[in-house]
């Protein structure tokens, strides 16, 4: 049903009704390209089925929205004019009410929003502001979320989702500042008791900051109690730190950060300059202490500072030393330089080379992973290298190490260690070559010839 008037510059349906969706969508609208192109519209729908596009997500919607658009002759869509006098919605979805509230105009690349209040599902959206499209205009937004149930939104997923902050700035340098708490998340193999996260993050000059704290998290057969993550400083120095621990011990790890001069252009800069742009990382702090493991970064003053590069094409990580144990503080000084050295370069796409270095490192660091009374002792040095093609899989990988004495042994029932095998000094050498492994060992055993 509809009442249409019109002209060569001008179209206008005074009144019109259609069946859509089980529903109706009534009202009127008119387009006028007499100079410019200019559009009205008041427009009301009722019971609408929700099914009827999203088979996940039945409901029935009713709605009214007024408002108007213009377009200049021969102007890219960009530089229309789109106001949205009110746009109310009402109904339900998935069982549950459903309301929205909005009005808000797009002009000058500049959307202008004077309210914006959502609510559906447990779920609360408002949000106000303004949000400049363009690299001279400024932008002024802030917003509170709060989801109360998830499982509302995604069948097997649960927990509950609080959240608030605002964008700032320019469309060159813009600035975020959030803050939100997530509790009782679980999905599938993953689960997280309780998160809580602060940021105030931007391409401006202005100090950056991050905290975010995770507890009681579980992935697979994974259990971590707490998760930390801190950010401070600013784009040429900032520091960065992590700490995790779980139920058979922590970790610790301490950087540096300085990036490059970041593009001019700022977000809008093309994506060939951040690509030149490099993250450089100097290794602070690396600590591990677990039931059966300890490893700790080399102190500068032993060894060269370790450096992590990350560029957009490619990365490097330099001469990276660590000490390692089998985890017990109170081992003396002797039973713990070994030491395990790493580096390590290439791009994402293409090749990847590196290197680990072991340096006196004692083999009882194996005894956790043995078999329940049995134990290996001795020592080894030497190399390890790799060189892989990530676009045709090829590896090459070459091995030379120098052993120590070699003693396994078993605890027996009274008590006593017994000898199982004993091997002298020897050598292991290895390369992989286009999918064929060459390896050359030679293990004297105490007495006799052996393994060769």
């Amino acid at each position: 049903v509809y009442k249409r008037q019109g002209t060569d510059t001008l179209f206008a349906m005074q009144k019109f009704e259609l069946a859509v969706l089980g529903g109706f969508v009534r009202g009127l609208a008119q387009v006028d390209w007499a100079s410019d192109l200019t559009s009205s519209f008041d427009l009301a729908a009722t019971t609408i089925d929700t099914a009827g596009v999203l088979p996940d997500w039945p409901g029935q919607l009713n709605f009214a929205l007024q408002g108007d658009a213009a377009l200049a002759p021969d102007a890219p869509l960009r530089d229309a004019r789109v106001n949205v006098a009110n746009l109310v919605l009402d109904g339900v979805l998935r069982g549950k009410p459903v309301s929205a509230k909005i009005t808000g105009k797009y002009a000058d690349a500049q959307l202008q929003l004077p309210s914006l209040e959502i609510t559906t599902l447990d779920t609360t959206l408002q949000a106000e502001g303004n949000v400049a499209l363009s690299e001279t205009g400024r932008t002024d937004f802030n917003w509170q979320f709060s989801l109360d149930d998830l499982s509302l939104w995604q069948q097997g997923l649960q927990g509950s989702v609080q959240a608030s902050g605002e964008l700032l700035g320019n469309l060159r340098e813009p600035r975020l500042r959030t803050k939100a708490v997530v509790n009782g998340i679980a999905l599938e193999a993953l689960s997280i008791h309780n998160a809580e996260i602060s940021a105030d993050l931007g391409l401006d000059q202005a100090p950056l900051s991050m905290l975010a704290i995770l507890q009681d998290v579980h992935v697979a057969d994974t259990s971590l109690q707490r998760v930390a993550l801190e950010l401070t400083g600013s784009h040429a120095d900032h520091a960065l730190a992590l700490s995790v621990t779980d139920t058979t011990g922590e970790a610790e790890f301490a950087a540096r950060g300085s990036l490059s001069a970041l593009p001019a252009l700022g977000v809008v800069a093309p994506l060939s300059e951040w690509r030149d742009v490099v993250w450089q990382l100097s290794l602070r702090t690396l600590n591990i202490l677990q039931e059966e493991l300890s490893i700790a970064l080399l102190p500068a003053d032993e060894v060269r500072p370790s450096t992590v590069t990350l560029g957009g094409a490619s990365f490097d990580l330099q001469n990276t030393c660590f000490s390692l144990s089998a985890s017990a503080p109170q081992r003396s000084a002797s039973e713990i330089l070994q030491r395990v050295c790493a580096q390590a370069s290439g791009t994402y796409t293409d090749n990847i080379i590196g290197k680990i270095s072991l340096n006196d490192l004692s083999l009882n660091l194996l005894d956790g992973v043995l078999p329940e009374g049995l134990s290996l002792s001795g020592r080894l040095n030497g190399d390890v290298s790799a060189d892989l093609n990530l676009i045709t899989g090829a590896a090459l990988a070459d091995l030379s190490l120098a052993s120590s004495a070699l003693v396994l042994r078993k605890l027996t029932g009274q008590g006593e260690q017994q000898t199982l095998l004993e091997f002298a000094p020897g050598t292991l050498s290895g390369k992989l070559r286009d999918d064929a492994l060459r390896a050359d060992i030679d293990l004297p055993h105490k007495g006799d010839e052996g393994l060769q």
